[in-house]
């Protein structure tokens, strides 16, 4: 009995000692902390963005965003190892040690694995900027780099353009030049700097638009790489455009002031065809399904319309007149026997056409004058010796203008020795030769009058064909003769 008694004092104190200790010695929950940082490049102190973050021992992965800068949360309290991880940079950790309740603040430093140069900044012309020349200089800014070298590449587009129109490689200064861009039209630009140790970065897109398109005063031919291109330009060829760019010809423009359209001749489909642009050479089509045609025909038998809603043109021994969208086709007139009808003009004031006829010769020529319906046709120059032909009339309609070669020289390939310029006085029906200043051995070709009516412009070549073929004004009274372009023919007046 006394041994049982003493066994239960024993476990009693053993209890009571077990509940003390536990009062004494109480078990701490687990405790946490978070982490804040940003990850840096270190040569600039920019912000890495997309760096991944891990942490030693292991917790959750994040990245960086925009600003550099990590979050990571819920992290038991004790020392970290936080590694961060970004293509083109050597990998790179901190140590950090996370306490309870608290955030610990860290800053990783990235460097490169080789060196990326400044994005290059403070574009002239400004990004945005409007009403630039065609031809100007680009230039931008660099920081200086220490203990490397930093080259530049720069690329420009043209608007609805993807591919780069100018590409400038490896430019040791920090400005290029650009020329002859179009007119009213927006570029974009970029900057890639690049460093000799292969790191290179990319600047913002920026981008300029030019001067609006010039009214110009002249339209005219020029041989470019075997095929002609029409262009515009100003007297002193300070506005000159080339408005087609074609691997085709595109010539004989004539310019309608009312709708500021172009109505020109193409050989795009290898058959002679009238097409329309704007005056800036945008929006280019094709109206005619027949083509201009006829005894040696050069493909430029074509004028403008009453009330400049179409064309008037000549095929074969007809002449035919189409409105602009390539509608109602009508045929107003039929040459004399064994002729087909040539160069054409109308005039809106007398409501008047004249046509050059020409036989089975190319010297075979006559003009007529004729009603828009083709009725009431008179013949008002007769088939004299040479070639006759380019007849057009004067602003008021009382005065054509054509040309015929004097010398009489007659040659079945259509050479001319002393083509010249005359203007006939329809109320008189006198001609005067107006060509009286005209260099020898060379042939005055396709006048126009000037849309003031006291000008005539035209064309001028050797009459061997060797050269190049020069554009003229002149007084309607043969005075005061005037080069005004070289190299272009076929010359006409807005």
């Amino acid at each position: 009995m006394r041994s049982y008694q003493t066994l239960r004092t024993i476990g009693l104190l053993g209890l009571l000692l077990l509940i003390t200790s536990c009062l004494e010695e109480p078990i701490e929950p687990d405790q946490f902390g978070s982490v804040t940082g940003v990850v840096l490049n270190i040569n600039n102190n920019k912000p890495l963005e997309g760096a991944e973050i891990n942490t030693n021992p292991s917790s959750s992965v994040v990245y960086t965003d925009s600003l550099g800068e990590f979050t990571i949360g819920e992290l038991a309290i004790g020392e970290y190892s936080f590694t961060a991880v970004i293509d083109g940079y050597n990998k790179t950790f901190v140590n950090a040690t996370i306490s309870a309740g608290t955030t610990t603040e860290v800053t990783i430093k990235m460097e490169p694995e080789f060196f990326i140069p400044e994005s290059a900044g403070d574009p002239i012309p400004t990004t945005g900027a409007n009403k630039q020349s065609r031809n100007l200089s680009l230039s931008w800014s660099s920081s200086a780099v220490e203990n490397d070298s930093v080259t530049y590449d720069v690329l420009v587009y043209e608007s609805n353009i993807d591919t780069a129109i100018f590409k400038f490689h490896n430019l040791n200064d920090t400005t290029c030049s650009l020329e002859n861009l179009r007119f009213e039209t927006t570029y974009f630009w970029q900057v890639v700097s690049k460093a000799s140790s292969g790191g290179q970065t990319n600047s913002p897109l920026w981008n300029f638009t030019t001067l609006d398109f010039p009214d110009n005063r002249f339209l005219y031919v020029r041989n470019l790489n075997n095929s002609y291109q029409i262009f515009s330009s100003n007297d002193s060829l300070t506005q000159k455009i080339q408005l087609t760019r074609n691997s085709f010809n595109s010539f004989s423009p004539k310019y309608n002031s009312i709708r500021k359209e172009i109505a020109f001749c193409s050989t795009k489909d290898l058959n002679t065809h009238i097409y329309l642009m704007d005056y800036k050479g945008g929006n280019s089509r094709q109206i005619t399904t027949l083509p201009v045609a006829g005894y040696y025909s050069e493909g430029s038998e074509f004028c403008w319309w009453p009330n400049n809603g179409g064309v008037v043109y000549s095929h074969y021994d007809k002449l035919l007149s189409i409105d602009r969208n390539g509608s109602n086709l009508k045929t107003l007139a039929l040459a004399p026997e064994s002729r087909n009808f040539g160069d054409c003009d109308y005039n809106g004031v007398v409501n008047k056409i004249v046509v050059q006829t020409t036989g089975t010769l190319p010297y075979q020529n006559e003009l007529y004058l004729m009603n828009p319906n083709g009725t009431d046709t008179v013949r008002i120059v007769d088939d004299l010796p040479g070639i006759i032909e380019n007849p057009a009339f004067s602003i008021d309609g009382t005065q054509i203008v054509y040309t015929r070669d004097v010398s009489g020289f007659e040659s079945a390939d259509g050479r001319q020795l002393d083509s010249r310029i005359f203007i006939l006085d329809l109320s008189s029906m006198t001609v005067t030769d107006i060509s009286t200043s005209k260099q020898k051995g060379t042939n005055d070709l396709r006048p126009r009058f000037s849309p003031f009516g006291s000008k005539i412009i035209f064309a001028n070549v050797l009459n061997d064909g060797s050269g190049t073929v020069s554009t003229y004004t002149m007084d309607i009274d043969g005075n005061n003769r005037n080069l005004l372009f070289e190299n272009a023919d076929m010359p006409n007046w807005k």
